[in-house]
């Protein structure tokens, strides 16, 4: 179901834009490219897919350029190359909203006059980015944007209606999740960071000066007592940085070291001056066992649950709709190599 998903929210990751890659194939507007029911889709209704999709390829360009030394949408992934893969979430996507759109007016789903509003302010944004030259190259027009972002729109809210009316039994989800495996202990930090000679190996402070960080730490739980805020007790002199840090015990988000001080600390308590590889740190604990994890967890196995549910509903959707592709005109297209004209 994540390729559904994929395609739900796709359209809303690259609102802001820069110029395409085009030079090549060209489309005539008054060839229909695609056909459900009675319904023919031509050039226009796949300008908006096409721009999106290849100014991500545009923007993907140089980093694979540079990591991988190969054209983006030359890169393979799984047999297909990014160019066949773009190629087939345009096709998919422009069919989704179609019918996504098509059911939202069956059901008497229509947007307010707020969500119209806000999408024209989302379209004037849009064609901001768009160069004057390439709005020519693309025969790309606000009315064109519009109406493309209009069933985008009017698909995702029938979507998120489906999803909301789809049943899930939560006890399931509760049991098959154990809390333990996700509790999280929220902390901050006063950290102080080792420096690094020329060999870059690593410089402690000596025994001298650690001995000097132990006044800090008696300050720190004074202080602390009567009621200054952690992050106020900075000692620029020594240099401790204030930081929050939030785990799960055996993960990668701070020191093995800090995790197991820290497990041991009630809420509210400070840890002694504590040695890691990398640095000093006075540990303070602010919840050493918050759920907000185990939470999020629940929502998404939930979240995954129900787009299972919608991937079923849909298959059986599509088989109401009569979908024909225009193969001899589909199969000349090459996505970022894409130029229409009327």
């Amino acid at each position: 179901m994540k390729k559904h998903k994929q395609m739900i929210t796709y359209m809303l990751l690259f609102l802001q834009t820069s110029s395409l890659l085009l030079s090549g194939c060209s489309i005539k507007d008054h060839t229909p490219i695609l056909t459900i029911n009675d319904k023919k889709l031509y050039q226009k209704d796949f300008i908006y897919d096409i721009y999106l999709v290849e100014t991500e390829g545009e923007r993907m360009e140089n980093y694979i350029q540079d990591t991988l030394d190969v054209s983006y949408w030359d890169y393979e992934q799984n047999g297909s190359s990014m160019r066949e893969l773009a190629k087939d979430s345009v096709l998919s996507r422009v069919v989704l909203y179609e019918i996504l759109s098509d059911q939202a007016n069956q059901n008497g789903i229509s947007l307010s006059q707020q969500e119209l509003s806000q999408n024209q302010e989302a379209i004037s944004q849009i064609m901001q980015t768009v160069s004057e030259e390439d709005i020519k190259r693309l025969g790309i027009t606000r009315e064109i944007i519009s109406d493309s972002y209009n069933k985008i729109a009017l698909g995702d809210k029938y979507y998120k209606e489906l999803l909301n009316g789809f049943y899930v039994n939560e006890d399931v989800i509760h049991a098959r999740l154990n809390p333990e495996d996700y509790r999280e202990y929220k902390t901050e930090c006063l950290f102080l960071p080792y420096t690094t000679g020329e060999d870059n190996k690593a410089i402690f402070l000596s025994n001298g000066k650690s001995a000097s960080l132990k006044p800090i730490l008696s300050e720190v739980l004074f202080s602390s007592e009567q009621g200054v805020e952690f992050a106020e007790l900075l000692n620029e002199d020594i240099g401790f940085v204030y930081m929050t840090r939030d785990f799960i015990y055996g993960d990668s988000s701070c020191e093995k070291e800090y995790q197991e001080v820290a497990m041991q600390l009630k809420n509210g308590a400070y840890s002694n001056l504590i040695l890691t590889e990398q640095g000093y740190y006075i540990i303070h604990m602010l919840d050493n066992h918050s759920t907000q994890k185990y939470e999020m967890a629940v929502e998404e196995a939930i979240r995954e649950e129900k787009e299972k549910q919608f991937e079923i509903y849909y298959d059986s959707l599509k088989e109401n709709y009569d979908i024909n592709i225009n193969f001899p005109v589909w199969t000349k297209i090459q996505i970022g190599d894409t130029s229409v004209t009327k």
